[in-house]
């Protein structure tokens, strides 16, 4: 009689050569894996090898072609923002340099040597923004393409990409262009300015223009504050009367059992809207007080430039020639003061709109508590 141990020894034995070679290995990577920590993070699972039916490589070509469609995609959108901030800059250069030789020269014409380079700066600026539409033009039916396939991307052809990248290289090109014409003109300017110092006649165009500019300025500027200062008071009351509100709608709620907590939700939206007011008025006091500076220095500025000028007007040169200096101090000056009015501005335009969200949020409570 053959033993039990035999017995099992063979049906082993048989087993296992009916196996093919790989199967062990398989099953030994299978076990080793089952209940391992890796099954909460399948990204740190072990592969197993095996036969691949053509699908993994197909999956994983997509999966490239995929990101790489992101990638031009991302470059070309950068070189649009890219190239809109370069045309803006490039027309701003060119009309503060016209203004300056407009200023410096004897005619009031745009002397040559910032007429040249301001003709290049406007080719410039006018390529680079056809440029742009183009590229923007091509990104919308590029992304229309990409966000229209079953699998991300994969109705871009190759030749889409390539067209792409063409015009995303080209569009850099042109903002590079234009950033230097810029540059070119700007100095050019600045160097017509430094001439023209020299000269009592032109400095004292130079100060009347800053003059001209700077007055008006601060005159609206403290209209502005004049203004703003009533707006915050407006608000002021707004908040208080939100204050005021919230534990009227709150003792409703109270009394209302279940209705409670849309009362509560009622007073925390008023509460928040009335915070978010508060913080934007607090934003409006800050730029009121840079404001304030700013036609403290604007004025400061000014004033020893008029003097000069008066003087100039009645022949005298040597005060021209020796207040020149300051003019380009007092172009920063009333340039600052420009950008502290808009900034004013904005600020307020914040706070008119959260005040009018708690406008609407006051009304609408007091007719749920009514």
């Amino acid at each position: 009689m053959v033993s039990t141990r035999k017995i099992l020894a063979a049906a082993l034995f048989v087993g296992v050569s009916a196996v093919s070679p790989t199967k062990p290995l398989l099953a030994q990577r299978q076990v080793k894996t089952l209940g391992s920590p890796s099954d909460d993070n399948p990204a740190d699972s072990d592969t197993i090898e095996g036969p691949d039916c053509g699908h993994v490589s197909k999956i994983i070509g997509k999966w490239g072609h995929a990101k790489k469609v992101g990638v031009y995609a991302g470059a070309a959108r950068a070189a649009v923002m890219n190239a809109d901030n370069a045309a803006r800059n490039t027309d701003n250069a060119v009309e503060a340099a016209e203004k300056v030789g407009e200023a410096v020269s004897e005619d009031g014409k745009v002397p040559s040597s910032i007429s040249g380079a301001a003709g290049d700066a406007k080719d410039a600026s006018s390529d680079v923004t056809d440029k742009s539409a183009n590229l923007d033009t091509k990104l919308t039916t590029f992304k229309d393409k990409a966000g229209n396939s079953e699998f991300s991307g994969e109705n871009v052809k190759k030749q889409d990409l390539a067209d792409i990248k063409k015009l995303t290289v080209e569009l850099n090109e042109a903002s590079t262009t234009a950033d230097e014409a810029a540059k070119r003109v700007t100095e050019k300017a600045a160097q017509a300015k430094k001439d023209a110092l020299k000269n009592s006649g032109a400095a004292l165009k130079l100060m009347k223009a800053v003059i001209e500019e700077g007055e008006p300025m601060v005159k609206a500027a403290k209209k502005i504050e004049q203004k703003v200062g009533w707006a915050k008071e407006k608000a002021d009351k707004r908040i208080e009367a939100a204050d005021a509100l919230v534990p009227d709608i709150k003792n409703k709620g109270k009394e209302s059992d279940e209705q409670e907590p849309v009362y509560v939700a009622l007073a925390e939206g008023v509460e928040a809207k009335a915070s978010s007011l508060t913080d934007s008025k607090e934003s409006l006091n800050t730029a009121i007080g840079d404001l304030e500076k700013a036609i403290t220095a604007a004025e400061d500025a000014i004033g020893p430039l008029k003097e000069a000028a008066d003087k100039g007007d009645g022949g005298d040169t040597v005060s021209v020639t020796n207040e020149a200096e300051n003019i380009a101090p007092g172009e920063e000056a009333v340039g600052d003061l420009d950008a502290a009015i808009s900034k004013v501005k904005a600020r307020a335009k914040t706070m008119m709109e959260r005040m009018e969200r708690l406008d609407d949020a006051i009304e609408n409570a007091e007719e749920k508590i009514a």
